[in-house]
């Protein structure tokens, strides 16, 4: 492209060196017989010569004006470029941002439903010792009663948020631990009630309720 501009910058160039190098040197012999003759020779040549140079000046500014067309797309061809590599960019942090987020809820939610499953345990421990030991159904057993209708009903809202199958797999086997400490605790106290050997006695209400926490945790 370069030695294209070159040889038409030379181009229009040379004639005029080498009629300036003859004028000033001289032919060395005589062409014509009258000097005066040049003069015409020189108004023809220029007459000549200047369309020439102004056609070719048209040629480089033509030649310029393509570069500069072709200058130009690539400049929005790289500007394009370079704003869709900013977008790609921007959507990988938000979908870096976006796992981000979903793993620190999961993981919120899979230990928040860990302590409330230790709170269940250690209320039904409560309750099993209430009625065993000092053999009283009373805030124990509520408070028991109360833990699992609660956690029964935000349980589902906890899993929904857990993608890993190993963590579901183990708020799972802890369902399972939980419902089988209902039904242990259904089971004492329909023998206590048998029996008759608990104060506050309301038994049949209490039972009534495990079998529907029973089925509600069953159903999760």
């Amino acid at each position: 492209m370069k030695k294209r501009m070159i040889f038409l910058l030379a181009l229009p160039l040379a004639p005029v060196v080498i009629l300036i190098t003859l004028y000033d040197i001289g032919p060395g012999i005589s062409i014509v017989e009258n000097p005066s003759s040049w003069g015409s020779f020189g108004s023809f040549f220029g007459g000549v010569l200047g369309p020439l140079l102004a056609y070719f000046s048209l040629i480089g500014v033509g030649f310029t004006l393509s570069e500069q067309s072709r200058s130009n797309k690539i400049s929005d061809k790289s500007r394009k470029d370079s704003l869709e590599l900013s977008l790609q960019v921007e959507n990988m942090k938000s979908a870096r941002l976006k796992d981000t987020q979903m793993y620190d809820d999961q993981n919120q939610a899979f230990n928040l439903a860990l302590k409330e499953f230790d709170f269940i345990n250690e209320a039904g421990n409560s309750a099993f010792q209430s009625i065993s030991q000092n053999h009283i159904l009373g805030a124990e057993n509520d408070r028991f009663l109360w833990q699992l209708d609660s956690f029964s009903s935000v349980f589902s809202s906890i899993t929904i948020l857990i993608y890993c199958k190993k963590k579901l797999e183990v708020l799972m086997g802890y369902k399972e631990k939980v419902i089988a400490q209902m039904k242990l605790y259904k089971h004492n106290l329909e023998v206590k009630s048998i029996q008759k050997t608990l104060h506050y006695n309301n038994c049949v209400e209490t039972i009534a309720e495990l079998n529907r926490l029973i089925k509600k945790f069953e159903g999760l």
